[in-house]
């Protein structure tokens, strides 16, 4: 009997086959993450550089802090 048989070659090219989708999956969610991070610094920045041309009361009145 061969040590290597079709059924442990099918069985190699599953397992690789679906470690590849899982780690490709996983790259998708930390790119998504990292996108929605940036997406929140940016509207921090946007949000601070508003609020530093609005007068005090104003920010107050909004919660706008920076």
């Amino acid at each position: 009997m061969p040590l290597i048989t079709l059924d442990f070659l099918v069985g190699l090219l599953i397992g690789q086959s679906l470690a590849f989708v899982l780690c490709w999956a996983l790259a998708q969610y930390l790119a998504a993450r990292e996108a929605k991070d940036d997406l929140s610094a940016r509207r921090a920045v946007i949000k601070a550089k508003i609020a530093r041309h609005l007068p005090p009361q104003t920010r107050r009145e909004k919660n706008i802090e920076f």
